[in-house]
C-alpha cells in the first residue's frame, strides 16, 4: 500500500512496556511540536499598557542620566579628584 504516512508496525518481540514507552514517546514529540507551533503563532503586538510602561522606563532612564550628568558637573566644578557619581 503506497501512502504518504508509513504504517507503524509492531515488532513481534515487543512487550507491553516497550509498546507503552513507544506510545508515550510519540505523544511527547507531538506535544512538543504543538507547543512550538502554538508559541510561534502568538501575536506580539504591544498593548497600551506596555507602551506606557516603556515610556515610563525611558523617562526614568533619562532622568537618571541627567542626574548623573549634573552630579559629575558639580564635582568637576568643585575640583573633586573623583568625578564619578
Amino acid at each position: 500500500m503506497n501512502t504518504i504516512i508509513p504504517e507503524i508496525t509492531e515488532k513481534p518481540d515487543m512487550n507491553t512496556t516497550e509498546k507503552v514507552s513507544a506510545k508515550k514517546s510519540v505523544v511527547r514529540v507531538l506535544c512538543a511540536a504543538l507547543l512550538c507551533v502554538g508559541m510561534s503563532a502568538c501575536d506580539r503586538k504591544e498593548g497600551p499598557a506596555e507602551q506606557v510602561g516603556e515610556k515610563l522606563d525611558k523617562a526614568a532612564t533619562d532622568i537618571g542620566n541627567a542626574v548623573e550628568d549634573k552630579c559629575e558637573e558639580a564635582k568637576e566644578s568643585a575640583g573633586a579628584s573623583d568625578t564619578r557619581c
